[in-house]
């Protein structure tokens, strides 16, 4: 008889199944994007393809020293390309740094998705926070004056290519978030929260870049970062049980409340007093919609803090009540030991009997007489 080879056990799944989509998704979306890149090659296909490929609406003048862009409706086909190369960059991102990291902390599942997630956002909010910093520092926005001066016009018309690949990477980062509520198998529970959180970023991120206020949604996206960017650290920390975690969240608690107070007064100040008076509807708009997610942060890390302070005197309580029982049974046990050294030795290993255990033996005694034992007793007590 022939020996059987071994079966392979571990079976890839059908071609275009859900499970096989999972596993390939970065390989397919990969391969989409590249079908923009060749076509862009493609004298036939270019003038189909460089939407998707290139920065469009070009305004720059003829001998003008540097390149100007403005937006418009043809950064959609962009902002789509733009999204298929932050799903590739995040499973390359997750494959190559994440799990390799994974594999040397042993987490539950739900810790699990909250590392990965957590390393995902703290690169991304940290190349971002570089990047707006970058661009404030080389492209002349630090003057807090240029923040409104001008507004409408120019300069707030016009952006460089560094500032306007700022923005659309921006919104098609957290356009893939969407997608990734799939990629990653996200339990439904936390859908509300994800799609909330990526559904405020898209909207802001889109008003800012359409109606010309790019300048102040960099500054305000650069505070918003950077605190954010802490804060992820911090959990990374405290899920590898590295001792800093709690230093880190103490001095995220501080940062954050400054860059809340910084936002709202940023956004007053340029809403309410930099911006035209002629536009009231913008700038009540504009400073309504900016206070609110404020707020609603504001309230969220009130009530996070409010809630451990809670679990932190519930594990107090019962680690005093734990504390006490056992002071308690060790009083006992030593009472019970100064009892057994006062004793004496013959004391020690055999206590007297108590009262109603003398009554069952004199009892027992008494049914193990015999009647003829009986008989004699009264014979003999009656001759004396």
């Amino acid at each position: 008889m022939g020996i059987k080879g071994k079966k392979n056990s571990t079976k890839s799944p059908p071609m275009f199944s859900n499970e096989f989509i999972i596993q390939n998704h970065a390989d397919i979306v990969s391969c989409v994007a590249m079908i923009f890149v060749i076509g862009f090659f493609v004298n036939a296909t270019q003038p189909y393809a460089a939407p998707f490929v290139t920065l469009q609406h070009n305004v720059t003048e003829l001998h003008a020293p540097v390149v100007t862009y403005t937006s418009g409706v043809r950064d959609l086909c962009f902002i789509f390309f733009s999204t298929l190369i932050m799903i590739v960059l995040h499973a390359i991102l997750q494959e190559y740094v994440l799990d390799k990291l994974n594999r040397k902390v042993h987490l539950s599942k739900a810790k699990h998705a909250k590392f990965n997630a957590s390393g995902q956002l703290a690169t991304f909010y940290a190349l971002s926070t570089l990047w707006a910093g970058s661009i404030l520092n080389n492209d002349g926005l630090l003057p807090l004056s240029s923040l409104w001066a001008g507004f409408p016009g120019a300069p707030h018309n016009t952006m460089l290519f560094t500032e306007k690949l700022f923005f659309i990477s921006q919104i098609a980062y957290w356009l893939h978030m969407y997608a990734e509520l799939y990629f990653e198998r996200v339990k439904r529970e936390e859908y509300v929260g994800r799609i909330s959180i990526a559904t405020v970023h898209v909207v802001l991120f889109l008003l800012a870049y359409g109606l010309n206020l790019w300048r102040i949604g960099l500054v305000l996206s650069l505070i918003h970062y950077l605190d954010q960017t802490l804060f992820h650290i911090a959990r990374l920390a405290h899920f590898y049980g590295h001792p800093a975690s709690e230093k880190l969240f103490s001095v995220w608690n501080l940062v954050f409340l400054i860059a809340r107070l910084l936002t709202i007064s940023l956004a007053f100040l340029v809403f309410w007093f930099g911006l035209p008076a002629s536009m009231y509807t913008l700038r009540v708009a504009g400073l309504s919609l900016i206070g609110a997610t404020q707020l609603y942060m504001l309230f969220s890390f009130l009530l996070f803090q409010v809630k451990r302070v809670r679990q932190w005197k519930a594990t107090m309580q019962k680690s005093s009540k734990s504390g006490k029982g056992g002071k308690d049974k060790n009083k006992a046990t030593k009472l019970a030991s100064f009892v057994d050294r006062s004793l004496p030795e013959a004391d020690q290993t055999q206590l007297p009997p108590s009262p109603m255990a003398v009554r069952t033996a004199i009892d027992e005694d008494t049914l193990k007489i015999s009647p003829k034992d009986a008989h004699v007793k009264k014979r003999l007590k009656a001759r004396a």
